[in-house]
């Protein structure tokens, strides 16, 4: 999330400098990649985040969620790479899909009506894994900037965290009255600028504050 801003801009770094400010010891980070779909946070959960021996593990979502795990799901089957997981690899062969074929527009429409169960799938995934831990859950909705229609994917992925373990922070909205020209990279980089990330770092700030005192009084 730190693209196009420099060294201390990020709205991670910012929240972390608060919190160490209030005296909260706290280090955050970011372990996100480009384009990176649920189903990759997945894998990235199970083979990474345990080397750090996390109190929390925030997942960081953005508009067109499963839009953006199936596009990324048919890369990888494209590219015949191992789904590595049982669930994904039955859900492909109970689509129909057969990446040799067919194209990728008819490969997406076999898989989109699986698109939620995959999606409830990593959710459960990811909760699993850190209770097993005991590790605190968040789940994180920041809207594109690059795209601030309305997200029809965002209820899909409430409608599964309501009953879920996972702390919700849904951030729907947070650039609205907002003029984009002032708070992106530029009209071609819509990634947050300086003052998009204090934006969301200001907004960010005090449901993570209270989940890492509730955090810390557990650990006392």
């Amino acid at each position: 999330m730190g693209s196009g801003v420099g060294n201390g801009e990020p709205f991670e770094q910012l929240i972390e400098d608060s919190l160490n400010h209030s005296k909260l010891n706290t280090e955050i980070l970011n372990m996100g990649v480009g384009g990176y779909s649920i189903l990759q946070l997945v894998k990235m959960v199970d083979s990474n985040c345990l080397t750090y021996n996390p109190n929390a593990i925030a997942i960081v979502c953005h508009s067109s969620e499963k839009q953006r795990m199936l596009e990324q799901l048919l890369n990888l089957i494209t590219k015949n790479k191992d789904l590595e997981y049982t669930y994904i690899t039955n859900i492909i062969q109970q689509s129909g899909i057969n990446a040799t074929k067919m194209c990728r527009a008819q490969m997406y429409d076999l898989l989109l009506p699986h698109a939620d169960s995959l999606l409830s799938w990593a959710y459960s995934h990811i909760e699993t894994f850190c209770s097993k831990n005991q590790i605190i859950p968040i789940w994180i909705y920041l809207p594109s900037l690059g795209d601030l229609r309305t997200d029809t994917d965002l209820n899909s992925s409430l409608r599964f965290l309501k009953t879920s373990k996972f702390q919700i922070i849904n951030l729907n909205g947070l650039f609205d009255g907002h003029d984009l020209s002032e708070i992106t990279v530029s009209s071609e980089d819509t990634h947050p600028n300086a003052i998009g990330h204090q934006i969301i770092a200001k907004k960010l700030y005090l449901p993570l504050r209270n989940t890492i005192h509730s955090t810390n009084n557990k650990l006392k």
